[in-house]
């Protein structure tokens, strides 16, 4: 799940659209509730009757709050969403909620074509359960015969019905399911206790006009950023200058601030790299005179100075301009990260 703008990821071989909107924190697109049902019984076969008690409270939650916007709730039983259609219906809100949230109850095999801002998931199966299987492949993978292809397509449409915010309704752990559902539940949670990157790029220099926000989701493209996310941390508009100082008392350098500070925790030792993006107007002169190939000529004197000062207690530069955006910038940032993080010092 990308953070900024439209993002296609993959389940099991199959494209599925995650979200299509990421200008909010990551705690507001995907949001689990987990709840105890304590091994009630139920009256229908294939329902929950706990999950439904508390999308209810949801949607009361929601209308106290004055959401504006759409809702949409998906189970994959049938029986479920009768039941939930029903309590709805039952409510003393009902007209509200038809009117204002424009609200739906579909199952997984009903709800392709329809998309709502908020999408509530009742999964329906308890920790005594594995009612699942029949609705979603049993292989994680999701390979199969023809009927295991039909159940990941139910569950990569199902999955990318929200316009802005998943939320599941569970009576067990992501990881105490079973199959693909598991992988699925897994990968979002996953996704949820990541480092939040809307929160990284709100740090950004506005006065970069996005760029800094363009050259922080390159370098999560990378095959070495992807391949080491683990040991990777990076920091907008680190403060550069005054951690030189904390390092050297007697350093007389001024307080500079660089675009992102790049960290690599190696097993053999941590590596840090300036990354930095140069717009044009402000980072060159003569700028009649610059093209892709001497660009690096060209850089103000002031540039020039602070990246010697800095490389100089030992901090190399990574810097990309729009030069450098018109030929392969993510195979050059690789290159140079793998230059950098991997080189013997």
């Amino acid at each position: 799940m990308e953070i900024i703008g439209y993002s296609n990821d993959t389940f099991y071989g199959r494209s599925l659209q995650v979200m299509k909107i990421r200008g909010k924190s990551i705690n507001d697109v995907i949001q689990f509730y987990l709840i105890e049902t304590e091994n009630k019984i139920e009256k229908y076969k294939n329902t929950n009757q706990v999950e439904v008690d508390k999308i209810l409270d949801e949607l009361q939650r929601l209308k106290n709050e004055n959401f504006q916007g759409s809702v949409g709730i998906i189970t994959p039983f049938t029986n479920q969403q009768k039941l939930i259609s029903s309590r709805v219906y039952d409510s003393e809100h009902w007209t509200f909620y038809q009117n204002q949230f424009k609200l739906k109850v579909m199952t997984f095999d009903s709800c392709q074509g329809d998309e709502k801002d908020i999408i509530y998931y009742s999964m329906v199966e308890k920790s005594d359960e594995d009612i699942l299987r029949h609705i979603f492949p049993t292989d994680p993978n999701g390979v199969g015969d023809d009927d295991g292809k039909l159940k990941s397509q139910r569950l990569n449409v199902g999955f990318s019905r929200a316009k802005e915010s998943i939320r599941f309704v569970l009576s067990k752990k992501p990881e105490d399911f079973r199959g693909a559902i598991r992988e699925a539940l897994r990968w979002y949670d996953k996704a949820l206790k990541k480092p939040d990157d809307f929160e990284v790029i709100k740090k950004t220099d506005p006065k970069s006009h996005g760029k800094e926000a363009e050259l922080y989701n390159l370098v999560k493209q990378t095959s070495f950023y992807q391949e080491n996310e683990s040991r990777i941390e990076i920091i907008p508009q680190f403060e550069m200058g005054k951690y030189i100082k904390q390092l050297d008392i007697h350093a007389q350098i001024p307080d500079y601030r660089n675009d992102f500070l790049f960290i690599y925790n190696g097993e053999e030792r941590t590596r840090m790299i300036v990354l930095e993006y140069d717009g044009y107007e402000n980072h060159f002169e003569n700028s009649e005179f610059i093209n892709k190939f001497n660009y690096d000529r060209f850089y103000v004197e002031g540039d020039v100075e602070r990246r010697k000062t800095i490389e100089s207690y030992g901090f190399p530069f990574i810097r990309m301009n729009k030069f450098l955006l018109h030929d392969d910038p993510i195979a050059f940032l690789n290159e140079q990260l793998e230059v950098h993080c991997k080189k013997k010092v």
